[in-house]
């Protein structure tokens, strides 16, 4: 009887890096690599040789074989080039001036990112702000963040309602050639604090911030007739305010998202609403109605009594003729 013959098992590939750490702790792609350097790894701090040979894509590896996951290596290489570049900018007074539309306005913001900096620290915690490199002011407070993960949906609310920045570095960018920083921060997203339209209208005291907006929301529900509706308007420079007795509201489309949120309706082609429902601890509901047609917006708020069944027409077809303006709509909505 013959043998059958074993099918050799092929070794598992050996992992290959694209950074690594010098033996000052500096992050270094393997483009700037040299042989017989001393590196180690990003994760479990061994020792990692360059491997600049002709026969493989040029990359790092670990002496001993280890299970650090590349990814992750990458990341933590990306967090420390861009502290290093941080520090040497700072050490070299370096202005960075860098361009973004605005995710809150809509319009194309610029700043100075190192404007009242002072230091650069990696992986900062303070209370609910998390930076893989944190911006610090003199005071040690801190200034802006920066990450190169994208962030969940809390640490962005967390960096808004500190009035702070948080700047998103996009991970696969830090794989080009010829890194640069400001090369890099023009194509980061930034979130929080450096909204300029946002800061106007705290300056000329417009409420902007999200607790004071909801709380405008619900006191003006508060008292007989318990409902208001409004345009957004101009108001002393600035779009889409909303007067609501003696207060300016700032609540473009993107604030009213974050703020009150709710669901879509298309009631017309071009004319939408968003409809939200805050339910209260008296048992009572506060209904709550964006209405957008084309550029024109207005807001309407009601309060439902306890036990009285939240209604709104969205369904009507009179309702949803395109001949009605966002006023009309909202009047509607508020006094039902």
């Amino acid at each position: 009887m013959a043998r059958r013959r074993r099918t050799p098992v092929p070794a598992a590939p050996t992992p290959q890096y694209a950074w690594a750490f010098d033996a000052e702790g500096r992050a270094i792609p393997i483009a700037d690599a040299v042989r017989g350097g001393l590196y180690h790894c990003p994760l479990c701090q061994g020792r990692m040789v360059a491997r600049l040979g002709g026969e493989v894509r040029h990359h790092f590896a670990h002496e001993a074989l280890t299970a650090c996951p590349a990814d992750e290596v990458a990341r933590a290489a990306a967090v420390r080039w861009l502290l290093n570049r941080f520090q040497d900018c700072l050490t070299a007074r370096q202005v960075i001036t860098t361009s973004w539309t605005c995710p809150l306005c809509g319009q194309v913001h610029g700043a100075n990112l190192l404007a009242g900096v002072v230091s650069a620290a990696e992986h900062v915690v303070q209370g609910d702000l998390l930076a893989g490199v944190g911006l610090l002011g003199a005071d040690g407070a801190l200034r802006a963040g920066v990450v190169a993960v994208t962030p969940d949906v809390e640490l962005v609310a967390a960096y808004d309602r500190a009035g702070t920045p948080l700047i998103v570095i996009n991970p696969a960018q830090m794989w080009r050639p010829g890194l640069d920083l400001p090369a890099l921060l023009s194509g980061a997203t930034i979130y929080g604090g450096l909204c300029v339209t946002r800061q106007a209208a705290v300056g000329k005291g417009i409420i902007a911030d999200e607790a004071g907006l909801r709380r405008a929301l619900l006191d003006g529900v508060t008292l007989p007739p318990h409902r208001f509706f409004g345009p957004l308007d101009a108001e002393q420079g600035l779009e889409h305010v909303l007067v609501l007795g003696r207060h300016r509201l700032w609540l473009p489309p993107a604030v009213w998202l974050r703020v009150v949120g709710g669901v879509r309706h298309v009631i017309a082609p071009g004319v939408s609403i968003l409809s939200q429902e805050w339910p209260r601890l008296d048992d009572s509901t506060v209904a709550l109605y964006y209405i957008s047609a084309r550029q024109s917006h207005a807001v309407a708020v009601r309060r439902f009594a306890p036990g009285e069944m939240v209604t709104a027409r969205l369904a009507d077809a009179a309702f949803r003729t395109p001949r009605m303006s966002v006023l009309q709509l909202a009047r509607s909505l508020a006094e039902g």
